[in-house]
Order: C-alpha cells, then structure tokens, then sequence
C-alpha cells in the first residue's frame, strides 16, 4: 500500500476504481431490468448505414449537432477542473463514463451477441482517437502534476475536442458504413 501514497499512483487507483465501478453499475442495471425493456433495449440497434443512406446525410448539420452535445460537456469540465471539488467531481465523471459505456456495450451484445464489442468499437472508433487524450489531459495529467487550467491547456484540449467532433461527424459514418 506503500506505493499509493503518491499523489500519481492514488489519482490513477481511485480514477480505475471509479470508471471499474460505473462499468459494474451499468452491466447490472441492464441485465438486472425487465423483460420487456431488454426485449426493446434488443431492438435498438445503430442503424447500419449504406452508399445510399451516406449519400443523404448532411455532414455540416452532423457536425453541428455532435459540436453542440461536446461543447458543453467540455464546458462543465472545465468548470469542475476550476473548482476545489475537482477531486471529488472527476471520478464521479469517470463512473458516468464507465456506467455509459457499458450500458452501450451490454445493449449491442444483447442484441448480437460478441459481435456487439465489435461493433461498439467500430462506433467509437476514429473520434476516440482525439477524446480519450481529451480526457486525459483533463482527468488525470493535469490533476497528477497538478496543473492549473490555463488558457494554452483549455485551448489544446478544445482543439481535441473540436478534432474528434470533426472526425465523428464527417469520418465515423463512413467506418460504420463500411464495418458494419
């Protein structure tokens, strides 16, 4: 226990324990409901998307409709990082993030078994790529060196955000498309 006394290795034990609980929470919140919402849960499938379908999609009114659901979870980030209960709010965040994510996952493999991780991947694929160092940099860099949120760092991070809502808007599609 010596070696979690740090600030480094206590930030990444609690954060782990925080998203492990939420993803716990979220499998049995599914698996724990009523027939009759699984049964409806299995049904709700991503609708698979083809040459057709893509062909119709207006790409800029996508993008402006992921932007305005990121930018405001951006911004309460931001606000929790500027607070003294940013210790306390950001694993609750973690916890969202992991009971979110495996209501997703738990809902896709209800509805096709194994193959629905698959697909949940495809789902996240190319914007993961700029949300989890979002995320990162936010959650668990800047509290480990325990780093102020400046004006540069909100900035690099907004330009994360604003990357993984492009590509999720305008690249996601096409790999769910071509996937799935």
């Amino acid at each position: 226990m010596k070696r979690y006394k740090n600030r480094e290795d206590r930030l990444r034990l609690q954060m782990s324990f925080f998203l492990f609980s939420g993803a716990v929470l979220g499998t049995l919140f599914l698996n724990l409901m009523d027939g009759q919402m699984q049964e409806e849960l299995k049904h709700v499938e991503t609708s698979l998307l083809s040459a057709a379908v893509l062909q119709k999609i207006d790409f800029k009114e996508l993008f402006i409709r992921v932007l305005s659901k990121r930018i405001p979870q951006l911004l309460f980030a931001y606000l929790v990082a500027m607070t003294s209960a940013a210790p306390f709010l950001f694993p609750l965040m973690g916890a969202g993030l992991g009971f979110s994510s495996a209501v997703m996952v738990c809902a896709l493999t209800m509805d096709v078994g194994l193959w629905g991780i698959v697909r949940y991947l495809v789902l996240i694929f190319p914007q993961a790529l700029f949300y989890v160092p979002a995320i990162y940099l936010l959650l668990l860099w800047m509290p480990q060196q325990q780093a102020r949120l400046k004006v540069s760092s909100a900035l690099a991070i907004a330009v994360l955000v604003l990357l993984g809502a492009a590509v999720e808007s305008y690249l996601n599609p096409w790999v769910v498309a071509a996937f799935l």
